[in-house]
């Protein structure tokens, strides 16, 4: 039997996903899956990822974007993989990934994981001038600054 408490929260649970797919928040046909999407490793141009055993998935998709809203493809798994390395991606630049998940048990699409990729380092800096108290130095400009 379920108490009262039980009752006001599945309740108050169900109001906030009616008001969720009403307001656009949540797609009503979106099913959130029950993978996690992890960051393994990052540099300048590649994201290293990783997540559970998709069990009885009949495909992975990795999807990628740089405004959560037009999504393409970055990689498709083999079902039994729990990871795979983004490249060529633009320095300093904030990606989007999530999953999607064909089959079995974690079937639908992992929640959004948001990594920026690193800056690259100056590597051409050289002395110009140099006095006892003061030194000039150039460099080229660092892709994205300001």
């Amino acid at each position: 039997m379920k108490t009262i408490r039980q009752r006001s929260i599945a309740f108050m649970l169900a109001i906030m996903l009616m008001f969720s797919v009403a307001s656009g928040l949540v797609s009503a046909d979106t099913v959130i899956s029950k993978i996690g999407l992890y960051l393994n490793s990052k540099t300048a141009n590649s994201v290293t990822l990783t997540w559970s055993s998709a069990r009885d998935a009949t495909n992975i998709e990795v999807l990628q974007s740089t405004n959560e809203a037009d999504w393409t493809a970055a990689a498709t798994q083999n079902t039994t993989s729990t990871g795979t390395t983004v490249t060529n991606l633009e320095t300093y630049t904030k990606y989007y990934f999530k999953l999607i998940v064909t089959g079995g048990t974690y079937e639908g699409e992992s929640k959004v994981l948001t990594v920026q990729t690193d800056s690259r380092p100056i590597a051409d800096l050289e002395q110009v001038e140099a006095t006892q108290t003061s030194i000039k130095v150039k460099w080229t400009q660092a892709v994205g600054a300001t």
